[in-house]
């Protein structure tokens, strides 16, 4: 009898033995499955960041770049102001030249009014008066050109005061006052979001940025990595407006910068286009 029990015993406590080992292999497996899922993340995150950090750099040279342009721009400006001037000069030139055919012209009528050969008077009359219309003419023209050159020297000051605010807000890390954009993706368990605009529109990096909704702002974001026609920014902690969830369609415009934002939960990843 008693080898009966000592024998159910034993099978028992196989059994026992079984069942724990089998629970520890699956939770072996578990534990290498959740190692081999953080693993992949961190190699995402590094990866991210090494994107974020190239971008970063690229933003830089294309500042450089827009900053070198503006002395020639400048140059430009200055010569076309030379032009004008000569042109403003030969203007004067020739409309003292007409007064002065004008007056020759009031003598010759005088000198005539005793003259008795009206013809040869009158074919150096018309003489004179067809040369008047050609200085005139060429007074015109030259008006004409002087006020061309007028307008293309003005807008080209004003691409020049265009470029010098842009150049100065990139140096500032502010986007640019045009962006109008809205929210591309959220990401809520990452952190950020994505956009529908990128460096062409006027998204620069470390810029704030406001989310509209109904004409209210209702979060800020900090961008972290810009492309062409896309970017990707943080959400800043405290600043969503409470029982609010951010959401695709979301208008975005520049905004204030802020002074120390909390940082983002990680870098944001750029879609490809």
């Amino acid at each position: 009898m008693s080898s009966k029990i000592f024998g159910t015993l034993t099978l028992i406590a196989l059994a026992i033995a079984c069942f724990i080992g089998l629970k520890n292999k699956a939770a072996y497996q578990n534990e290498i499955v959740t190692r081999q899922e953080i693993q992949s993340k961190l190699e995402k995150t590094q990866a991210r960041l090494t994107k974020a950090k190239k971008d970063l750099a690229d933003t830089q040279a294309a500042h450089d770049e827009m900053k070198a342009e503006i002395p020639k721009v400048q140059a430009q400006k200055d010569d076309q102001e030379k032009a004008n001037e000569a042109l403003s000069a030969t203007k004067t030139a020739k409309a003292a030249e007409v007064e002065a055919n004008k007056a020759k012209l009031d003598q010759a009528r005088e000198k005539t009014a005793s003259l008795g050969n009206i013809k040869d008077l009158a074919s150096k009359m018309g003489a004179m008066i067809a040369e008047v219309k050609g200085l005139e003419d060429s007074v015109r023209e030259s008006e004409a050109r002087l006020a061309s050159l007028t307008n293309e020297n003005t807008g080209v000051e004003a691409r020049v005061v265009k470029q010098r605010e842009d150049a100065e807000k990139r140096s500032k890390g502010e986007s640019l006052p045009e962006l109008k954009t809205h929210i591309a993706a959220v990401y809520p368990s990452w952190g950020f979001v994505t956009l529908a605009a990128g460096n062409t529109s006027g998204v620069i990096t470390n810029s704030t940025l406001d989310v509209i909704r109904d004409d209210e702002v209702i979060a800020k974001l900090l961008v972290t990595a810009v492309e062409r026609n896309t970017a990707s920014a943080s959400i800043i902690p405290d600043t969503v407006k409470a029982d609010v969830t951010l959401a695709a369609g979301d208008r975005v415009v520049p905004g204030v910068k802020v002074s120390t934002p909390a940082p983002a939960a990680s870098p944001a990843p750029v879609p490809a286009n």
